[in-house]
């Protein structure tokens, strides 16, 4: 039997929205901004017919970019994917000017902290993030902030 194929990453379409919403909405991620303008998502699928197994959003605010809603399915936990579209969305920013990543999550940020990502606090976020929606409204108080800065 063959290996299975390495998903894809690709720019996300409007035609993803659906798939992407529901990846989102099933780990309760916020799903009402993301087809906003500004918003670039990006996909992970398997060339079969798994479908999405994983996306990942950026948010460009000049040298401030924000990662955001990125999630992989359950199935493809543990495989790298996630790594791999991190490292998709920081290359992503890094071209478009940014100087450093920021997220916002509730989880433990272990997985961001091992990509070299470090805390900090919601006070010293940039007025550029601190006007997004999802610092100011999705994401609660208690998300905890987090940021990395890019090579270019």
């Amino acid at each position: 039997m063959p290996a299975p194929a390495r998903p894809i990453l690709r720019a996300a379409t409007a035609a993803d929205l659906p798939a992407i919403t529901a990846l989102l909405a099933a780990e309760g991620l916020p799903t009402d901004d993301i087809a906003a303008a500004g918003v670039r998502l990006w996909l992970a699928e398997d060339a079969g017919a798994a479908g999405v197994l994983g996306c990942g959003g950026l948010e460009d605010h000049g040298e401030v970019a924000l990662v955001r809603s990125l999630v992989t399915a359950p199935a493809a936990r543990g495989t790298g994917l996630g790594a791999r579209l991190l490292a998709r969305l920081e290359a992503e920013a890094a071209a478009a000017g940014a100087t450093a990543a920021w997220l916002l999550t509730t989880g433990d940020g272990a997985f961001f902290v091992r990509h070299g990502y470090r805390t900090a606090e919601r006070a010293a976020a940039p007025a550029a993030l601190r006007a997004t929606r999802q610092f100011s409204s999705l994401c609660p108080a208690s998300a905890h902030l987090y940021c990395k800065p890019l090579l270019s």
